[in-house]
């Protein structure tokens, strides 16, 4: 009798146990697809719902600019027209533009100046313009932080130099 109910004690204690690590267990499994499941969205760019958007050229009536679409050959460029990441704008002599950003970051582009939509990415959490100055002169307009939620990274390249721009500021 005194075996028997120590063997039940025993066997109790083993139930327990075994159901404690079945729930260890099954913690670990639903934890490790959890992150595995975060991962993965992370990498897909769910955290951050980013979608590419266009810049609204402005040429006027008299200007001679030319855009390169895509990476095709110069051609002549109206007002109004979008364009995307890896597009070029040339404006010639006497000549100038000006391109509205999805942030409402605006910029003017001078005579004889040649510059390149590296990206123009819009994210729920973090965005992203990327210009490249190949030649000329470039003035730009950023739009007030209150204007635009979430992180931005505004930058310049140019042959000499890179340029991170902040919320808020004219630079020529």
């Amino acid at each position: 009798m005194f075996t028997s109910r120590r063997r039940r004690l025993f066997d109790q204690q083993e139930n327990t146990l075994r159901h404690a690590r079945r729930a260890i267990l099954f913690f670990l499994v639903i934890s490790i697809l959890f992150l595995t499941g975060k991962s993965a969205l992370s990498i897909l760019g769910h955290g951050n719902q980013i979608q590419r958007n266009a810049a609204l050229l402005m040429v006027g009536d008299r200007n001679a600019v030319n855009v390169s679409l895509e990476g095709g050959t110069m051609q002549h460029a109206e007002d109004g027209l979008r364009l995307y990441a890896g597009d070029r704008i040339a404006t010639s002599l006497h000549s100038n533009a000006s391109l509205h950003l999805f942030d409402g970051s605006r910029l003017h582009i001078d005579e004889e100046t040649e510059l390149l939509l590296k990206e123009s990415m819009r994210g729920s959490e973090e965005s992203l313009i990327d210009l490249e100055l190949l030649h000329g002169t470039l003035w730009l307009s950023s739009s007030p932080k209150e204007a635009f939620s979430g992180s931005i990274v505004r930058s310049v390249t140019t042959p000499s130099f890179s340029l991170a721009i902040p919320s808020n500021t004219e630079a020529l």
